[in-house]
């Protein structure tokens, strides 16, 4: 996400890498010094085919170090899947 400040009191914000055909949520909140304001929200929906979803998948082992995540994933069909 890029912040560039464009003119006094309005900052441009590009939102980048979202997936297509999802609908997204954004909400901005204004801070000063010790102030909050009120949230304000936008929804937004990218356009082009959503990504396919994943089904039927069930965790079997989850092991995590400082460095690695390792999860063992089998489908319902028994194939096993390591990432």
């Amino acid at each position: 996400m890029a912040v560039k400040p464009v003119v006094e009191n309005f900052i441009f914000i590009a939102v980048t890498n979202l997936a297509p055909g999802n609908t997204y949520t954004m909400e901005v909140v204004a801070y000063k010094k010790k102030y909050t304001s009120q949230s304000a929200s936008i929804t937004v929906k990218t356009d082009g085919e959503p990504l396919p979803q994943i089904s039927g998948l069930v965790c079997i082992e989850f092991v995590h170090t400082r460095m690695h995540v390792l999860v063992h994933l089998m489908n319902t069909v028994g194939a096993l899947y390591v990432k």
